[in-house]
C-alpha cells in the first residue's frame, strides 16, 4: 500500500515538472497539429487552474478545439463552456454546447434551448442533442417547447423528443398532418409511422391518393429524389397495420 502511494505521489510530481513544458507545445508555431494534440492530450484531467484556462483559450485554436472541449468536459468545467456556449464563432458555441450536454445537467437546459434556436446549425443541432441527451420531463418540456414552431428547429425538436416515447410527442405530430408545409407533414408522417396506431389510419389514407412531393433544391443535392407525401403514408399506414397484427397476436396467445 505504501508503495503505491509512493507511486502516485512520484507521478503527480512529475506531471507537475512537465506542466510548463506541456503548456508551451500547445502553442508551439514548430510543432504539427498532431504533436500539438498529444500534448493536449497529455493535459486531460489536469486539475491545476493554468490547465483549465488554458483549455478555455484553445477553443479558439481549430487544430486543438476537440481536445480542449473533451478536457473542459473531463473536468465539468460548466463556466468556461457556458460563457464559451455565446461566443461569437459558431464553431466554439457548438462544440462548447456540445461538450456541455454531455455533462447532462439540468440546469442547463435555457442554455440548451438558446442553443437549438441558433441560426448556425451546428450550434442548433448541438442545442438539440444536449436536451435528448438530458432523458428528463423538463428536456423534453423544452423540446415540445421549441416544437411548437413548425420552422426547421421545431420540427428537428419534435424528432429529437421522439425518443422520450411521449404521448405529447404524437399530439404534437397529428397537428402537423393537417398544415399545408410539406416539410412539417413529412416529420408528422415520420413520426405517426414510429408512434402512432389504428385511429390514424383513416388521416393517412386520405393523403395517399395525391402525389404532393418536396424536391431537393437545385445545388448541392441534385441527385437527391424526391419525397413523397403519399408514399410516406402508406409506409405509416404499413408500419401501423403490422404493429396492429403483431399486437393482436400477441394477445391471442
Amino acid at each position: 500500500m505504501r508503495g503505491l502511494v509512493v507511486l502516485i505521489a512520484a507521478c503527480t510530481a512529475t506531471a507537475a515538472a512537465d506542466l510548463p513544458a506541456l503548456l508551451e507545445r500547445l502553442s508551439d508555431p514548430a510543432l504539427t497539429s498532431a504533436q500539438r494534440n498529444d500534448a493536449c492530450f497529455a493535459l486531460r484531467g489536469g486539475l491545476q487552474p493554468a490547465v483549465r484556462a488554458r483549455m478555455a483559450e484553445l477553443l479558439a485554436d481549430e487544430a486543438l478545439r476537440a481536445c480542449a472541449a473533451r478536457n473542459l468536459q473531463e473536468l465539468r468545467a460548466v463556466d468556461e463552456l457556458a460563457q464559451a456556449a455565446a461566443d461569437p464563432k459558431p464553431d466554439v458555441r457548438a462544440v462548447a454546447v456540445d461538450a456541455l450536454g454531455r455533462l447532462q445537467d439540468p440546469e442547463q437546459i435555457p442554455r440548451f434551448m438558446a442553443a437549438a434556436r441558433d441560426p448556425n446549425a451546428l450550434v442548433s443541432m448541438a442545442g438539440l442533442q444536449a436536451l435528448a441527451l438530458l432523458d428528463q420531463p423538463p428536456a423534453l418540456d423544452a423540446l415540445l417547447q421549441l416544437a411548437a414552431a413548425n420552422h426547421p428547429a421545431g420540427l428537428m425538436a419534435l424528432e429529437a423528443a421522439l425518443r422520450f416515447r411521449s404521448p405529447r410527442v404524437l399530439t404534437r405530430a397529428r397537428e402537423l398532418l393537417a398544415v399545408t408545409e410539406i416539410p412539417a407533414r413529412l416529420t408528422a408522417l415520420r413520426i405517426i409511422g414510429e408512434q402512432g396506431d389504428a385511429s390514424d389510419l383513416a388521416a393517412l389514407k386520405a393523403l395517399t391518393p395525391r402525389d404532393e412531393e418536396m424536391t431537393a433544391g437545385p445545388r448541392g443535392f441534385g441527385l437527391m429524389p424526391p419525397i413523397s407525401i403519399a408514399r410516406l403514408a402508406r409506409m405509416a399506414i404499413t408500419r401501423i397495420e403490422a404493429r396492429s397484427s403483431s399486437s393482436a397476436s400477441a394477445n391471442g396467445r
